[in-house]
């Protein structure tokens, strides 16, 4: 079935169950055809909340995509095509699941907040971003091990 260019709310929903179920600060917001990714299980409510991610982790989400043939903007947004199917949501579903598990150490090591119940548990993750330039540093040192092209 064809979505004339929208990203279903159910679809939207499964990608966040995937973060939720892993335990991690990620999340996807959009309406419409747009879709976008934060490093953060804060609310996103302003464009200072969607900054507050990390943006390191982003990046990663963006290459492991990338990989699996699916384009993803750098900056964590997508703008979905009329011409995408049902086994386009579920690839990316599936895309979003690899990199959950594949991933999920990261968030601990690196700052993204602590891993969340699945369901929520009242904790507050900490506050996502670099530390140090050692977020950095990993990235790159794990983007080199992987792809030929890295920032």
């Amino acid at each position: 079935m064809i979505h004339l260019g929208l990203f279903p709310l159910t679809d939207r929903q499964r990608l966040n169950g995937v973060a939720r179920r892993h335990g991690l600060a990620m999340q996807f917001t959009g309406l419409g055809s747009m879709l976008a990714v934060h490093m953060t299980d804060g609310p996103i409510r302003s464009a200072e909340d969607a900054e507050r991610g990390n943006g390191a982790l982003r990046d990663l989400f963006y290459f492991d995509l990338v990989a699996g043939g699916i384009w993803f903007a750098k900056r964590g947004m997508s703008a979905l095509s009329i011409a995408l199917d049902d086994a386009d949501g579920d690839k990316l579903v599936d895309a979003v699941e690899e990199f959950a598990q594949t991933r999920a150490p990261l968030f601990q090591s690196i700052g993204a907040g602590e891993p969340r119940a699945p369901h929520g548990n009242g904790r507050t993750a900490t506050p996502a971003g670099p530390k140090s330039g050692v977020t950095a540093r990993i990235l790159r040192g794990i983007c080199q091990s992987r792809y030929s092209r890295c920032p």
